[in-house]
């Protein structure tokens, strides 16, 4: 089922305990967060955000999220993404 982008979506966490049952944490990082490159917001159809993974840092006890950043589905910016929170779903 294909997810129209807008400034509702973003970056999605699940959890689980056992790796068999699994939680939806529900948005973690939204669309409407994300600044690009000089502090510009997203076009009315959001950002395209992909591949998240998350770290946790040691030295600063901070996790961080690393992500593919782009404007569109047209792959013309090509950045990386990173966001910081004390929790791992970034509450």
């Amino acid at each position: 089922k294909r997810v129209p982008a807008d400034w509702s979506h973003g970056i999605a966490c699940y959890s689980s305990v056992d790796l068999e049952r699994w939680r939806n944490e529900g948005i973690v990082l939204h669309n409407s967060d994300v600044r690009g490159l000089g502090g510009e917001v997203a076009s009315s159809s959001g950002w395209v955000m992909e591949r998240p993974k998350v770290l946790f840092n040691a030295r600063t006890g901070l996790f961080v999220m690393w992500f593919h950043l782009e404007r569109s589905r047209s792959y013309s910016l090509n950045a990386a993404g990173v966001a910081t929170s004390s929790t791992p779903c970034g509450r």
